[in-house]
């Protein structure tokens, strides 16, 4: 109760005071409580045992990843304290970013709270991995025009060096050096792209090159799982995540669309157009989930974060959750609820993880349980 109740006191007033540091401060630290404190979760078995007896791991943890936990471990930190210092890098990393790039803040850490966070308290690596790819895609960000030279940007570099540097958290990340293609090259280039990648890897590239390019992170053991025959064969192979991915991209696409071809009544235009040759070119997870595993669909997920906080961008300050404004305005923020609404359903509420992922963020708390 208590948890439901600071999040609509501390959340929910976002979206009256949208901007507000204050405000922003203790919502960062209620969610910083809430990555550190909740257990009983899907993840928790799996990551105890991570900590508590890293060599059952080997080949099968990152580098980066493993180096945390041996330094947590020499400090003497018991597994709660560990996931409180993982939370706080990516809390920090997330916050910094979103009060950075965001005219809104308050409002998208309620959204984030809502489509993300709870998969985020669960999936300690990835959510990891992810707050590093976060922070670091705001250099993509911070020139206002496609940056169409065939060398690397300052900006760039920086970007490539954050997405590495995640990939030694999570080997998946590497991943994300596509969206470099969204800031050099245009709209038609990333559809071509996206659809002669996902032919290639559904018909041609052979598992074994590609367990060889990950195999430098840390984890061979469990990617060459992931691409081995008996997995994919295995009861493990489902495709409940591509409805998720295709209504994300469905739903990003039509507003960056809609909102490009009525662009004199929004703002940060160019973000827009890189936004929207993002979320085309993350789809090439799509031949991922088809041929080898499901689980590359958190690369998309991890951009939902971004999405609110450029597609909020485009609307003025003042007309953004007002009651009277323009009509296309209107339109693409009830594009952006009708989104958002849908995400969450299709994360949490829709299936079994309500009850190993979501519930336990309201119901296991060891900082709160002790105080009542």
């Amino acid at each position: 109760m208590i948890t439901i109740v600071f999040s609509v006191l501390l959340l929910g007033s976002g979206l009256i005071v949208k901007r507000s540091r204050t405000l922003y401060i203790l919502s960062i630290l209620f969610l910083w409580v809430l990555m550190t404190f909740t257990y009983g979760n899907a993840d928790e078995g799996v990551y105890l045992s991570r900590y508590t007896t890293p060599e059952l791991w080997a080949n099968n943890t990152e580098y980066l990843f493993s180096f945390l936990i041996d330094v947590c471990r020499k400090l003497g930190l018991n597994f709660f304290a560990f996931k409180g210092v993982t939370a706080a890098i990516e809390i920090t990393l997330v916050g910094k970013t979103v009060w950075k790039l965001s005219k809104y803040p308050n409002v998208v850490l309620l959204f984030y709270f809502l489509s993300s966070f709870a998969y985020n308290v669960t999936q300690i690596r990835f959510a990891l991995a992810s707050s590093v790819f976060i922070y670091s895609i705001q250099y993509l960000f911070k020139d206002n025009t496609t940056y169409k030279s065939h060398f690397f940007s300052s900006n760039e570099l920086k970007y490539i060096v954050g997405v590495i540097i995640a990939a030694f958290i999570h080997t998946s990340a590497v991943i994300w050096l596509v969206l470099l293609i969204a800031k050099k090259r245009n709209i038609k280039t990333a559809v071509i792209f996206t659809i002669i990648f996902n032919i290639l890897i559904i018909f041609n590239i052979s598992p074994s090159f590609i367990s060889d390019f990950l195999q430098g992170f840390g984890a061979e053991g469990r990617m060459t799982a992931y691409l081995s025959s008996a997995y994919q064969n295995s009861s493990f192979r489902t495709f409940g995540q591509l409805k998720l991915v295709l209504f994300a991209a469905i739903l990003e696409i039509i507003i960056c669309a809609y909102i490009l071809k009525n662009k004199n009544y929004f703002e940060n235009i160019n973000q827009i157009d890189l936004i929207f040759k993002m979320d085309i070119i993350i789809l090439i997870i799509i031949g991922f989930i088809v041929k080898y595993t499901p689980e590359v669909y958190r690369l998309q997920e991890s951009l939902f974060l971004i999405n609110y906080i450029i597609l909020m961008n485009a609307i003025p300050s003042d007309s953004f959750l007002k009651v009277k404004t323009k009509i296309p305005i209107f339109i693409i923020e009830n594009f952006i609820l009708i989104l958002l609404i849908g995400l969450s359903y299709l994360e949490l509420y829709s299936s079994s993880n309500f009850f190993s992922v979501w519930k336990p963020l309201f119901s296991n708390n060891l900082l709160f349980n002790s105080l009542l």
